[in-house]
């Protein structure tokens, strides 16, 4: 073989590589990314069922004065 193919060779092959390693790294952020925002998700929804229960049992109590 000569230099010039075992070097356009081994181009091809580290741009192979490359090109592999970019997709599953992208690939590994982007689930990260969704986990984060799946669990700041599920947190916004747990406050806000908190806070939903506290203002139901205020107008509760709210009521139960009342009568």
């Amino acid at each position: 073989m000569t230099t010039a193919l075992v070097a356009a060779l081994a181009v091809a092959i580290g741009l192979a590589i490359g090109f592999a390693v970019g997709v599953i790294g992208r690939r590994v952020f982007a689930s990260r990314r969704l986990e984060t925002a799946e669990s700041r998700a599920a947190m916004v929804v747990a406050d806000a069922e908190r806070e939903a229960e506290t203002k139901v049992r205020q107008a509760l109590v709210e009521v139960k004065e009342e009568i």
